[in-house]
């Protein structure tokens, strides 16, 4: 899926991240901090919390959620 970042879950869902030139993924561990003016999403997870941020202003950095690898 060229540059795009794929991630599984559980049940056949996937996560679909294409970072373009200024997004971001910061991993923050429990108790941190997180979000910002930066943050466009946040998945929190029993060991910390994934972000992902973008520095342009134009926000185009797309996160998608899909069932099925098709």
């Amino acid at each position: 899926l060229g540059k795009r970042l794929l991630f599984a879950f559980e049940g056949d869902l996937w996560l679909v991240v294409h970072l373009m030139i200024a997004g971001r993924l910061r991993w923050r561990p429990p108790g941190k901090a997180i979000g910002g003016k930066l943050a466009m999403a946040s998945f929190t997870f029993a060991h910390g919390t994934l972000t992902l941020t973008e520095a342009g202003s134009k926000r185009r950095a797309p996160l998608h959620a899909a069932r099925g690898r098709e």
